[in-house]
């Protein structure tokens, strides 16, 4: 509570009982004196229950315990209403209201008298926040209370007593039941909300969302028609905007019914229900088409739709059923109101917004017009005379002019363009003076103090007023606006406008009394800007030209910057490069595209900090529009200044590096291959004489223990390593460039199978289940048999690689799989290499056939290289997928041989 206990006794002392009511919101909760209402009338009829029957036991000790009951009712007053609505809180009170109506049963003479009936209490209003499980509870809870209160009693009755429980259950079932309807009739009416919700933000037009509202409300409510009126924002009338279930005969008269009540509701603001249609009065209206209707209206309620106090509307449903509308039908009704009113207010908004977009649409075209004439190729005087034209109709005034410096007179603005009513006034206007010196009347005020102004009265003291005043045919000079054309701190003119005509102008040459809006004025400023712009670029359009030229056809990228970073210029060489259009580009923050914003701002500190604000071949990467790939570039670049030496942009010209970067790649490439080929050629054939040596003399060791299979699986590692060594010296041997081959007829079942058994034990040793099917009968292949037989060996190993990398990473006890299957189409054969291994990641699949490239950390990236050049020199092709974590597969595609043996050994 936010008053203190101090100031509140001391109220309560000094306070009569109604004065303390009056002012319970300043000490107590509303919220409180609810509770406290609800058990005073339950303290008072069981008080009056004990005094009028005689036969009570104890009535003392009942009137003490109601003492006790409402002294703890009185103290839930300084609990902050909060914790009273706790559930917690709640249960505790309905607790207390049953162990009161027991102690009164208690003490009662009476075992079955009718004070049970007091349970019902608390069992209904637990369901107002237990839902419908609470009355179940609080009846079980009594049914037992009641049992110890009136167990020790005489007459207890078992039946009795059993019947009372069922009356316990039944108020629970039907409390219950309530909740639920309650429940139900809410969740159907937020669904009609959402529906409502969604409309409304959704394109539908305004008369569909407020007939769905309606549509919704007879719903609701259960009627068989009605009608929505809505308050007409200009006349403050209702008028009916939309109707459902009525038809044109039947229209008449629910109108006629209607207009009785609109008034009545609009000015009390109080909901009208009618329970019985006089049906008599409706025949008479209707007449002999009474017969005709389906429906007949035999109740009607009429709600007003308040919104902040104002009646926006009147909802009106219909019913054919007498007495069908209740009060709270009323309050359902009602709830519409906030939808309806924010329906509405999308209506008013779009029409504001309609109106609005029109008018800035037509100043748009306009100026649309006025750019499209300083981008046509003319004269300057002609341009001139287009733009005030413009200007004459869209700000619909009844003169027009542009004023420039006047070359032959300093300090004077001549006139180069003026516009009136007709050809006639134009000419006359055109004569009348044609020039201003600086400071003189309104113009040459505005071209001294380059400032705009406007005004709406004009006092006839301004100089040529009353020229003006003779040629014009309102007679008057009411208002005036003029703007300097101004391009950084130098004046070049001045346009100005005067007098606002009014819509029946050329009827009788009346003006606007409002004169000229700010709108115009922002206007003219704008048309200023156009037409400063458009004077100051008149003599430097061919250098502009040529510039323009220049940066387009360059033959290297170059990207022209604003002060902000923005582009400005973005050339036909950087659509190549960055795969997107000038379009796209120009007006876009030019670190978008480079690799990073760092690496822009980090470009933008070198220039700032170089001698000169220059950078040359500065080493910086860029980044594909489309692919988002990094494009290594060489930058040169240097900040632009203007003539006071402040900076107004940079300028870049770009170099594709990749081009170069790969040329130098390739030759490195071919350096490894030439110092390794003379490596392995100075050392190789040692060392495979050497690892010969090493296998000759384990086969001899192996057949001396034959009956020892530990010490034969550790020859069997020797031989594997050996044999992994040889592969590598072999590959070393073919990196520079294979030997030549050495053809010869091979069946393709009998060179899979020698490969089969050659890796069999191996993959047996490894745990890798190895499979090769072959699918052809005598299909043959006409190839070099060694280095084919090194192609599939490259393969085995990096699949026994890829297997036992994947155990590591992932620790997956699963056998490895290798799967070789050889399949004829096409007179081709198809060999399809598969194992379950590792994978490779999408970005090392690309390069995963360039010489050295390897993601082992002891491979030398040769195998597949190798393996490749062999495939492609025996006219076949090699391809890969792969998945990382997953799986990779090979094919090899080989043409097979078709001629005859021994005219291709000859």
């Amino acid at each position: 509570m936010n008053l203190k206990k101090s100031d509140m006794l001391k109220t309560m002392s000094h306070s009569s009982p109604r004065d303390f009511f009056q002012a319970r919101n300043r000490y107590f909760s509303l919220f409180w004196f609810e509770i406290v209402r609800t058990r005073l009338v339950l303290c008072i009829i069981i008080a009056s229950l004990t005094y009028l029957n005689p036969r009570t036991g104890n009535p003392r000790s009942i009137y003490f315990s109601l003492s006790v009951y409402v002294a703890l009712n009185l103290l839930l007053g300084v609990i902050e209403p909060s914790f009273l609505r706790l559930k917690r809180w709640k249960i505790v009170r309905e607790i207390a209201d049953i162990v009161l109506i027991s102690v009164v049963i208690y003490y009662s003479s009476e075992a079955n008298g009718i004070l049970f009936l007091l349970y019902i209490f608390p069992i209904m209003s637990a369901s107002k926040y237990w839902g419908n499980v609470g009355p179940f509870v609080l009846a079980a809870l009594s049914i037992s209370v009641y049992g110890l209160s009136v167990s020790n009693k005489n007459g207890f009755d078992i039946y009795s007593f059993s019947i009372t429980s069922l009356v316990f259950l039944g108020v629970a079932v039907v409390a219950g039941n309530l909740v639920r309807l309650k429940q139900k009739e809410e969740e159907k009416l937020i669904e009609f909300f959402e529906e409502i919700d969604n409309a409304i933000l959704s394109d539908q037009k305004t008369d569909e969302v407020l007939k769905l509202i309606l549509n919704k409300a007879i719903e609701f409510t259960g009627s068989d028609m009605g009608q929505l009126s809505l308050t007409d924002s200009e006349e403050g009338k209702l008028r009916i905007v939309t109707d459902v279930g009525t038809n044109q005969l039947y229209e008449r008269t629910i109108t006629r019914l209607t207009e009785g009540f609109f008034g009545k509701v609009k000015e009390s603001k109080n909901p009208s229900l009618i329970k019985n249609v006089d049906r008599r009065r409706l025949k008479q209206e209707v007449g002999n088409s009474f017969s005709s209707f389906s429906v007949l209206p035999g109740s009607a309620l009429f709600v007003p739709l308040l919104f902040k106090d104002s009646v926006i509307g009147i909802i009106a449903v219909f019913s054919r059923r007498k007495f069908h509308y209740t009060d709270e039908d009323k309050k359902k009704l009602g709830s519409f109101t906030p939808l309806i009113a924010i329906a509405r207010k999308n209506a008013e908004m779009y029409k504001k917004l309609s109106s609005s977009a029109e008018e800035r649409k037509e100043r748009l075209k306009m100026l649309l017009e006025i750019g499209e004439q300083l981008r046509a190729e003319q004269e300057l005087g002609e341009m001139f005379e287009k733009v005030v034209e413009l200007t004459f109709k869209r700000l619909g005034s009844e003169e027009a002019a542009l004023f420039v410096p006047d070359l032959e007179k300093p300090n004077c603005i001549r006139k180069v363009a003026v516009k009136g009513p007709s050809g006639d006034l134009t000419k006359k206007l055109k004569d009348m003076k044609e020039s201003y010196k600086r400071g003189e009347s309104l113009a040459g005020k505005v071209f001294e103090t380059s400032n705009p102004d406007y005004v709406n009265e004009i006092p006839p003291d301004v100089e040529y007023f009353y020229d003006f005043f003779s040629i014009l045919p309102s007679k008057k000079v009411a208002h005036w606006i003029g703007v300097p054309l101004v391009i950084g701190k130098e004046v070049l003119g001045v346009i100005r406008v005067i007098n606002k005509r009014a819509a029946t102008y050329y009827e009788n040459y009346e003006l606007s009394p409002e004169g000229f809006s700010d709108e115009d004025f922002e206007l003219l400023q704008t048309i200023a800007i156009y037409v400063a712009s458009a004077i100051k670029t008149a003599g430097f359009i061919d250098d502009q030209r040529y510039y323009k030229s220049l940066v387009d056809n360059s033959p290297d990228p170059i990207i022209v910057l604003n002060k902000d970073g923005r582009i400005r210029e973005f050339n036909k060489a950087c659509e190549q490069i960055w795969g997107c259009t000038s379009d796209y580009a120009i007006g876009r923050p030019v670190w978008e595209f480079y690799e990073s914003w760092e690496h822009a701002k980090e470009i933008k500190i070198e220039l700032e900090n170089r001698p000169g604000n220059r950078i040359q071949d500065y080493n910086a990467k860029i980044k594909h529009h489309v692919s988002e790939d990094i494009i290594p570039i060489h930058l040169s670049a240097s900040l632009l200044f203007n003539k006071e030496n402040e900076e107004i942009g940079s300028i870049g010209v770009f170099k594709d590096l990749r081009k170069i970067n790969r040329l130098q790649e390739e030759k490195t490439r071919a350096e490894k291959l030439v110092a390794i080929g003379n490596l392995a050629h100075t050392t190789g054939h040692d060392i495979k004489t050497d690892i010969a040596t090493i296998q000759n003399h384990v086969r001899v060791l192996e057949s001396k223990c034959r009956n020892d299979p530990e010490i034969l699986s550790r020859y069997a590692v020797i031989k594997d390593a050996s044999k992994k060594a040889l592969n590598k010296v072999q590959n070393m041997l073919m990196a520079t460039g294979p030997k030549p081959l050495q053809k010869e007829i091979v069946s393709i079942r009998t060179f899979l199978q020698d490969m089969e058994g050659q890796m069999r034990r191996q993959s047996d040793t490894t745990k890798v289940e190895l499979s090769v099917q072959c699918s052809g009968n005598e299909d043959k292949l006409l190839l070099d048999k060694d280095q084919m037989r090194q192609v599939l060996t490259n393969l085995f190993g990096n699949s026994l690689d890829a297997i036992k990398e994947r155990r590591k990473r992932w620790r997956e006890p699963e056998k490895g799989r290798i799967e070789v299957i050889a399949q004829i189409s096409n007179s081709n054969l198809h060999l399809y290499w598969k194992d379950n291994g590792c994978g490779i990641s999408k970005q090392n699949l690309e390069k995963i056939f360039t010489p050295f490239f390897t993601s082992k950390k002891t491979g030398n990236g040769l195998g597949l290289y190798i393996a490749k050049s062999i495939i492609e020199k025996h006219g076949g092709q090699i391809s890969i997928a792969s998945e990382e974590g997953e799986s990779t597969s090979f094919e090899i595609i080989l043409p097979l041989f078709k001629g005859s043996a021994s005219k291709e050994q000859n």
